[in-house]
């Protein structure tokens, strides 16, 4: 039996204006891509020609806040934020990220030091990487607990700016990167009460610091990935204890386009999913949420079908 998939172009509803000029020495393209995400599928905005080493990308609309990239053909590419209508951006062809210069945007201007500011670890971490692929033993040991170091000076660092800087988007989507801190003796303990207690605490914290009224929390790769960890590690592969994660999830302020994304997301990934008992999810979603009328971006048409299906799977 074939389900029924939910799309849409998630329109971007917007006033006022957009003016984003970037310039990179050394470029030798004609035209230059504005892109945007919508959790990991990604979209053009914009195009626009590229002069002397210089696009503008502008219109009449806002821009909702996410994270944005450049594009260009000859596979010129750079990730930014956007949550400031007008800004530009200067850097060099051979090292976009650490020659950026970011003038009216604070967010970027963090968000590019940042990475600066990591260059060494990710360099260093990747090195460790590919030599612990030939180590074995005693070597491989110290050598793994050297990269452990410095993923965790990585996040006490993201952290660190998260908390830092918590009125912006950018620390919005640092938030979505990091975890809640654990207590690894706890975890680990022989107890089990004990590592039960540490587990439901980490589910009760996953979410903290999320601003589920902030559309821009889905409009970045990263989100996705958090949502479909909260769900498949914390809730495991039962029907019943994934619907009691997603009714905490909804039980959140939400905007209406962040609550759009996550029903057809979730809805989309339940209905395609090939673990038994997993269905039960699907007809939950749809139940809830088309059914109930909430699900105010649906045809009638395909509510009808969806609806069909989801009364047949209860009878199977």
């Amino acid at each position: 039996m074939s389900l029924i998939f939910i799309t849409s172009s998630f329109g971007q509803e917007r006033d006022d204006s957009h003016d984003i000029i970037i310039t990179v020495e050394g470029w030798t393209e004609e035209e230059a891509y504005l892109g945007y995400y919508v959790g990991k599928k990604t979209y053009i905005a914009d195009t626009a020609k590229v002069t002397n080493g210089r696009v503008i990308f502008e219109g009449d609309e806002d821009l909702d806040p996410g994270m944005y990239f450049l594009y260009t053909p000859n596979g010129v590419f750079v990730e930014f934020l956007v949550n400031e209508d007008s800004f530009s951006m200067r850097s060099e062809i051979g090292d976009l990220v650490g020659k950026m210069e970011v003038l009216g945007s604070t967010e970027n201007r963090l968000f590019f030091d940042l990475q600066r500011k990591m260059a060494p670890l990710t360099t260093r971490a990747k090195s460790i990487r590919e030599e612990l692929e030939g180590l074995s033993g005693a070597d491989s040991l110290r050598k793994a607990q050297e990269l452990s170091s410095i993923n965790e000076q990585v996040t006490a660092l993201r952290r660190r700016e998260k908390d830092t800087h918590s009125d912006t988007y950018y620390s919005q989507f640092l938030n979505l990167i990091l975890r809640p801190e654990v207590d690894i003796s706890r975890i680990y303990s022989d107890d089990y009460t004990i590592r039960q207690r540490e587990i439901e605490k980490y589910k009760l914290n996953f979410w903290n610091g999320t601003d589920f009224e902030n559309r821009g929390i889905y409009r970045n790769p990263v989100f996705e990935n958090k949502l479909n960890e909260y769900l498949e590690d914390l809730y495991g592969s039962n029907s019943d204890s994934i619907i009691q994660g997603i009714k905490k999830i909804f039980a959140n302020p939400m905007d209406k386009e962040v609550f759009r994304y996550i029903v057809m997301t979730l809805t989309n990934k339940y209905a395609q999913t090939k673990t038994k008992g997993l269905d039960a999810v699907y007809v939950y979603m749809v139940d809830t949420f088309y059914k109930s009328g909430q699900a105010y971006w649906i045809d009638e048409s395909t509510l009808t079908k969806m609806v069909e299906n989801s009364d047949r799977l209860k009878q199977n």
